[in-house]
């Protein structure tokens, strides 16, 4: 059936009796020409029809981690972790907020995806306003983030929120703990959310770039030596942009000067 008016056809095996017996077709079909649907004029009629109006957007603190789903199905997409009680599963990212405990954000980690797109471009194709301060933060001098890394997923998914929603206080903060947490994730976090968005989180040594694992280490043995409840603040220091072709320049360049006899 194509068309409103076979559902109310004269010829036998056709149309269905119950559309035929609650109203006449010609009288159906003038309904929808008499409707006139207007966008709700007051804010709080969405608020009075979704008791969870509140929760959509986390405006406060939320947490990024991973998350599992058991599966026993013959996938590239499943991991194994013999830590895990599920051992063998599907992992997923997910930011959650604090106050409401409702994901926010949902996507999976792309193991065993060999499409050649990006999972941060996977994900910016499903929310488009996302594209732009993707791009913008990828090409950022402060910024030295690979648009193939899973950070670029990452603060894509945690600064949705900005996106969605500005703060009314215009910060907010995401918790992470030492997996997610890398100076990097959070500079490019900042420059994503235009500056309202801070991360704060337990951070893993090993996973401590170069430039600051010296002060790092050294604020984490006074701690240990400290007093209970002591703190201490180390700032970050942000590598040269591009240092790394720089260094192989002045290399080449310094090969060619000759040496002093």
């Amino acid at each position: 059936m194509n068309e409103i008016a076979e559902f109310w056809p004269d010829r036998r095996l056709l149309g269905q009796s119950a559309f035929s017996e609650t109203r006449t077709g010609t009288r159906f079909q003038q309904i929808p020409g008499a409707l006139t649907l207007h966008p709700p004029e007051h804010p709080t009629f969405d608020k009075e029809r979704d008791p969870l109006w509140q929760f959509a957007v986390p405006i406060g603190v939320s947490s990024i981690d991973a998350m599992t789903v058991r599966t026993k199905a013959r996938t590239r997409a499943r991991t194994f972790m013999p830590s895990k009680p599920d051992k063998y599963s599907v992992r997923f990212y997910a930011v959650v907020g604090w106050s409401s405990l409702y994901v926010h954000s949902l996507w999976d980690n792309s193991s065993g995806n060999t499409m050649p797109s990006t999972p941060a471009e996977r994900y910016t194709g499903l929310f488009p306003i996302l594209r732009t301060p993707l791009y913008n933060t990828l090409r950022a001098d402060e910024v030295t983030l690979e648009q193939e890394s899973a950070i670029a997923l990452w603060i894509t998914m945690a600064g949705y929120q900005t996106r969605a929603m500005r703060s009314p206080t215009g910060h907010r903060l995401v918790v992470s703990d030492n997996f997610y947490t890398h100076h990097t994730f959070a500079q490019a976090l900042l420059k994503f959310t235009d500056g309202e968005m801070h991360l704060l989180g337990t951070v893993r040594i090993n996973l401590v770039d170069k430039w600051n694992k010296p002060v790092v280490s050294v604020a984490v043995t006074r701690a240990d030596g400290g007093p209970r409840g002591g703190w201490g603040l180390v700032a970050a220091v942000d590598p040269e942009p591009g240092w790394g072709k720089k260094k192989q320049v002045h290399q080449n360049a310094q090969r060619r000067i000759a040496k002093a006899k």
